[in-house]
């Protein structure tokens, strides 16, 4: 029997309010042959069926309009304030959602062969002239193209894995360094001649071109020249447009761009064309002129379109709101549009609320929702979205920021929770996959591969119980959990005297961060690394950062693992970090401060967290600008373990510029002090000099006067009787910055390509001695080859005493040196220091997981039958989890929402005199090295 209009009978439709009233009338849309728009609307069984008639209805507050289940429509649905919009699901029907798509048969079109395995159709048939939901007109076209459902490449030059880049994803071509940004600011002459040959001659007008303005941010600009002259390449903005604001153009050819277009570019970055037809070369892509309207396509298996299963995305949106105070959707499913799958603009309406739970966003051309302008002058709207899935977007996933620069523009109080947001902005970019606005939360949601950062928050919100996985999967200097401090001028929330600006004053707790520490792909060989010809990526990847002046939060019981920073702390101040668990990151703290000495990084606290690694970086990176780094953060009750580093910390600040503390010279400046309860578990390292090993150092074992092997510029050489120490005493302090060195050329060293190498030493030197790089250089040519070392200053008032430690690293040789190779010890400032115990051998990584595991337990129940991590299974039984250091046994169980790191306690893991030297390697326990140094072996 059809499905009466009456208050039971509302409970039936999928998400309905049972509160709802009775008098309040109830339509039933079905796009099958039971649907026509001449029907009543009012039962299942005489449903309307087109969203056209719904648009058209005169529908009141509190009415409700039903989809059937498992239906499809090629329209866009437009909300009107107060009603309901959701699914029904007839007896014996598939409880497969109703779908609203932007895409439309393309397989239908007369194709016709174009060259080779492309073929052509007039798309014309296909076509959409329509406003979006600002009331902008759009021109119309074909922005995405599917096969059975799976989106086609669109053509591109140069296509992934060819670019210029010798890194990463080659999938950019680098700009030259004469980018002139013009006169009406969206638009520049790019320099395209470093590629002058491949874009010789080719038609670029209309083409879609996307540029990299930094590591972090990608503009998507519109080709303005017909080709290349003069090297260079006219191109202008490609811009989102804004109500009110005449300057602002548009010139979307498949959607608006979202975020900025008003940044420069600069040369040696990346950028790539797309949409023309001579790009069209490789199986799966296609393109779209939008002048002749013809759409051209090469199958993956090279057939003809005709009668595939082709769609072409030809509508703006699916579900849009213009000017409509209160929402309300539930059950329905968007997929493949040119722009917002679902964008609702309450047009600053007095009472603005949303709520949309349990829809499905596939595709979108832009962002998946969008939700802008919430707030009017004399209210602040309200909403939610729960329990959605949106998945492969162009652009952002979930979008509820607004303008976050304008009062009225913030959007403010939408909750966001239970959903899952997937691979937001991958092969083109996302400012978020979740962007919060003002007041709202992130409540239990799941976000995976965001190309950029994954939950983007904003002013007073919590952000709680998430989960993000691989995020910065294609940019940099972002986060998987990132507040920005400097982004808001509003400071009406709260209304305090002492609120400022920066006090973002935010919570970020209770949430599991696991990344994939993918450098090279994220920076696809762009200019940035950590300055000294490495090879290692120091970029800006974090789990959790709060940047540019992001001040007063709380960062509490997280997990964060694989990402280059585990915190990164940016010139912000007053935040506490504390109940951490910050495991297996490249670095698992960054402190910095280089924006501006008139508003320094202060009281910083990091307490009772949990930093483990796994890395050769050290734990702790810290840099300052201005003054040192003690200012930037105090550090108490915090436990550490170290599996790969010999240092502990690395300064980086204008007196030292680079300086590693081991943890007692960490705790010696105050930090993490014994009687706090804080202890460093392990120093040792899972690499070392390979037995038998020839030493190819020449004298590091200094006989008295003996400095046979080692000479030096801007300095004088000594061995003092009694001593096995190399003094090297600079003689011209007033050129030392820079100048002065001690190198040793080995017998000559011959070093092989891709090699590693263990390099160990002892220093010893008072304050104001040099800062110490150690490099591998070869001297014909004269070219750095391999990681500089480390670079440490004298912490003890006397030289010789409580400052003497033991420093190693492991280096990786980047081209083969012939006996042509030298250790030279670069230094920078005018006091002596002292060097003992120099060795540079063929390095090898010992057997057994000694390593610290991290893992983590997303669900309010605990995780259990977790097995040991050894493949040794003789060493399950010395396994004790770092913070309590209790015994752990497997199966291994972790609490409801928690986290655990469990480590060896084995020999191997511990170094009980704390001479550098794990207690496995150590044939001298005991060492004073307050006295001297200890070599490899701890002696």
């Amino acid at each position: 029997m059809p499905i009466k209009k009456t208050a039971a009978a509302l409970g039936l439709a999928t998400g309905l309010v049972l509160s709802q009233t009775a008098w309040a009338a109830q339509y039933y849309v079905s796009s099958g042959s039971a649907g026509n728009d001449g029907n009543s609307g009012s039962w299942t069984t005489t449903p309307w069926k087109s969203i056209a008639k719904v648009n058209g209805a005169n529908l009141l507050p509190g009415d409700i309009v039903s989809f059937k289940t498992g239906d499809r429509w090629n329209e866009t649905l437009k909300v009107k304030s107060g009603v309901t919009y959701n699914s029904y699901t007839p007896p014996f029907v598939s409880t497969a959602r109703p779908i609203l798509s932007g895409s439309v048969p393309a397989g239908t079109l007369a194709w016709a062969q174009d060259g080779g395995n492309v073929w052509v159709a007039n798309a014309s048939s296909l076509l959409v002239s329509e406003s979006n939901v600002h009331g902008n007109t759009i021109a119309d076209g074909v922005s995405q193209l599917f096969l059975n459902g799976v989106r086609l490449t669109r053509a591109r030059h140069p296509n992934v894995g060819f670019g210029t880049f010798k890194k990463g994803q080659r999938r950019f071509l680098r700009t030259g360094t004469a980018n002139v940004q013009l006169a009406d600011q969206y638009s520049h002459e790019l320099d395209v001649s470093p590629d002058a040959a491949g874009l010789a001659n080719k038609d670029l007008l209309n083409a879609l071109v996307y540029v990299k303005n930094n590591d972090w941010y990608l503009t998507r600009y519109v080709s303005t020249s017909s080709g290349v002259a003069g090297g260079k390449v006219n191109i202008t903005a490609d811009l989102q447009p804004t109500v009110g604001y005449a300057a602002d153009i548009l010139k979307a050819r498949d959607g608006d761009w979202p975020g900025v277009g008003t940044y420069p570019i600069y040369g040696g970055y990346g950028y790539w064309l797309e949409n023309k037809r001579w790009m069209l070369d490789t199986p799966g892509e296609w393109s779209y002129d939008p002048v002749t309207k013809k759409l051209y396509v090469w199958l993956p298996d090279g057939t003809s379109p005709q009668g595939k299963a082709l769609t072409a995305a030809v509508r703006m949106h699916g579900i849009q709101a213009d000017q409509v105070a209160s929402v309300n959707i539930n059950g329905l499913e968007v997929r493949e549009t040119r722009g917002d799958g679902i964008v609702i603009d309450h047009g600053w309406k007095a009472g603005a609320s949303v709520t949309i739970n349990n829809v499905v966003v596939n595709h979108a051309g832009r962002k998946g929702i969008n939700v802008v302008n919430n707030t009017s002058s004399s209210s602040a709207g309200t909403g939610s979205i729960n329990q959605s899935r949106v998945e492969n977007s162009v652009n952002e996933g979930i979008d509820v920021s607004g303008d976050r620069r304008w009062a009225n523009s913030i959007t403010r109080n939408i909750n966001i929770s239970n959903n899952t947001v997937v691979n937001a902005g991958v092969n083109s970019y996302a400012r978020g996959a979740i962007l919060l606005g003002r007041k709202g939360n992130a409540t239990s949601n799941l976000v995976e591969n965001p190309s950029y950062i994954g939950i983007h928050g904003g002013k007073l919100n919590t952000i709680s119980y998430n989960v993000v996985k691989n995020a910065c999967l294609g940019y940099d200097d972002c986060a998987a959990i990132y507040l920005k401090g400097d982004l808001y001028s509003i400071t009406d929330e709260p209304s305090t005297p002492a609120w400022t600006e920066f006090d973002v004053g935010s919570t970020i707790s209770n949430n599991f961060v696991e990344g994939t520490l993918v450098a090279d792909t994220r920076l696809d060989g762009s200019a940035m690394s950590n300055g000294f010809n490495d090879g290692v990526r120091k970029t800006y990847a974090a789990g959790i950062y709060l940047d540019d002046y992001a001040s007063s939060n709380q960062v509490s019981n997280n997990f964060v693992s694989g990402a280059d920073m585990g915190v990164l702390i940016h010139q912000g101040s007053n935040n506490t970090t504390s109940a951490n668990t910050v495991v297996n990151n490249r670095h698992q703290v960054w402190l910095q401060e280089n924006i501006s000495s008139t508003h320094p990084m202060t009281n910083n606290a990091f307490t009772g967290n949990v930093f483990a690694s796994n890395s050769s970086e050290p734990l702790v990176y810290q840099q300052s600008l201005y003054r040192a780094t003690t200012n930037l953060g105090s550090f108490t009750n915090n436990t550490y373990a170290s599996y790969r580093s010999a240092e502990f910390a690395e300064n980086d600040t204008p007196a030292s510029t680079r300086r590693f503390m081991t943890f007692k010279q960490w705790q010696a400046s105050g930090r993490d002090l014994a009687s706090s309860g804080s202890s460093l578990h392990a120093t040792s390292y899972g690499i070392g000099a390979a037995a038998g090993a020839p030493e190819l150092i020449l004298n590091g074992v200094f006989a008295p006067g003996n400095t046979n092997g080692w000479w030096t510029g801007d300095a004088t050489l000594s061995v003092l009787t009694g001593e096995n120490f190399l003094t090297v005493t600079p003689t011209n302090p007033s050129s030392a910055q820079g100048a002065s060195f001690a190198v040793n050329t080995g017998a000559p060293m011959s070093l092989e390509k891709n090699v590693k190498y263990w390099l160990s030493f002892n220093f010893a030197g008072a304050p104001g001695s040099p800062l110490l790089a150690s490099i591998l250089r070869s001297n014909t040519p004269w070219d750095d080859v391999a990681v500089p070392v480390l670079a440490q200053t004298g912490e003890s008032p006397v030289m010789g005493s409580l400052g003497v430690a033991t420093y190693s690293r492991l280096l990786t040789v980047e081209e083969l040196m012939s006996n042509n190779a030298m250790l030279y010890f670069k230094f920078f400032g005018g006091a002596p220091f002292k060097l003992a115990n120099v060795s540079l051998r063929k390095a090898q990584v010992f057997t057994g997981n000694a390593a610290p595991v991290g893992y983590y337990n997303a669900s309010p129940t605990a995780r259990t039958g977790i097995a040991c991590p050894n493949p040794d299974s003789s060493a399950c039984g010395s396994y004790i989890d770092v913070k309590t250091k209790a015994a752990v046994s497997f199966p291994l169980s972790v609490p409801a929402w928690g986290a655990r790191v469990i480590g060896l306690n084995a020999q191997y893991w511990l170094d009980s005199d704390a001479d550098g030297v794990p207690n496995g390697r150590d044939s001298c326990s005991g060492t004073d090295v307050s006295l001297r140094g200890a070599n490899e072996l701890g002696c």
